[in-house]
């Protein structure tokens, strides 16, 4: 690893190494429509993901569910904002593995616990993510592409949704592989980092397949690799991280929603009933699959489930980043 890396950096790199009726929950809970807090920029990933499972759940829950694009902080700004509203089922936030496990590792100042300030109620959907650059890069292959960053990073840059994002971390990963380190340059979201990709005025960016593949396909942006073991039909063409023989760089990031810490059970209950009935639907289904995404077996995306996923995923980076500092 370059000596120039600095430690916070170097950390982020190594992290990578059926609906109840609805007069019964709003008997509960808040009335009125529930905000969701997507922690990232309208356009992006996340983004996408959340209003899949905003516009299913509605009808189930018998309550209208409101997008707030809240972003900043790799996620941080917008799962502090969640974490500190009432617990009464008005507010709910699509954590991932940024906001959940890696953001709060490599930043203590994110003012919340993601193990124990949060009610889970269950996964949307898990996604890989692509090594994407400027579409007119001359590298055909993940070798050539590194080959091309390691000899140029000193005019190169790469985008990302801030320190500790998903985004920014598998970037990372790829530079250590590189031996480089181009400019970093963070925005507040994935989806402006992609437009800057698609005019030129950054040269790669990682970014999850359900939001960077119409660009890829389009032919806006050129698709270096599928950061996974096995190719997506959503993008059949890009070879993936392992066939090119780097299985290192193997990332895929999981979504799921969550309530504030003591929101009651049985409002977590309801939500998760509704989240289910959701990924149940075949339009949503399919949709999920035209992302390139997926979401878990039924009897594992329970509340618990995901409870343990969070606590096993933040046990595993600050194993990690201990051995690292």
């Amino acid at each position: 690893m370059p000596a120039r890396l600095n430690l916070t950096r170097r950390a982020a790199i190594a992290a990578l190494c059926t609906a109840i009726g609805a007069p019964a929950v709003q008997a509960q809970g808040a009335p009125g429509p529930i905000t969701l807090i997507v922690p990232f920029a309208a356009g992006g990933p996340t983004d996408i993901v959340a209003r899949l499972a905003a516009e299913g759940m509605s009808g189930p829950l018998g309550r209208t569910i409101v997008i707030e694009n809240v972003g900043g902080a790799g996620g941080a700004t917008g799962a502090l904002r969640a974490a500190r509203a009432r617990p009464d089922g008005s507010v709910m936030v699509l954590g991932q593995m940024a906001t959940h496990a890696l953001t709060p590792l490599v930043n203590s100042t994110v003012g919340y616990d993601p193990v124990h300030d949060f009610e889970p109620i269950g996964i949307v959907a898990n996604a890989p993510m692509v090594l994407a650059a400027r579409k007119d890069v001359d590298a055909p292959s993940l070798a050539a592409f590194r080959d091309f960053v390691a000899a140029n990073a000193g005019r190169l840059s790469f985008g990302h949704a801030g320190l500790g994002a998903t985004s920014q971390v598998a970037c990372e990963l790829f530079n250590v592989m590189a031996d480089a380190m181009p400019a970093s340059v963070a925005y507040r979201g994935t989806a402006p980092a992609l437009n800057d990709l698609v005019a030129g005025q950054i040269d790669f960016m990682c970014d999850q397949i359900t939001s960077i593949a119409p660009q890829i396909r389009a032919g806006a942006v050129k698709g270096v690799t599928l950061m996974a073991g096995k190719r997506s039909p959503v993008l059949p063409d890009v070879p993936t991280s392992t066939e090119q023989g780097f299985p290192e760089l193997e990332v895929e990031v999981w979504n799921g929603l969550l309530f504030p810490r003591g929101t009651a059970p049985a409002l977590v209950e309801a939500a998760n009933r509704a989240l289910l009935a959701t990924l149940r639907r075949p339009d949503v289904a399919q949709r999920l699959a035209e992302l390139g995404a997926s979401a878990p077996l039924e009897a594992e995306n329970t509340p618990a489930a995901f409870r343990d996923l969070i606590a096993r995923e933040n046990r595993r980076w600050e194993t990690v980043l201990r051995r690292a500092r």
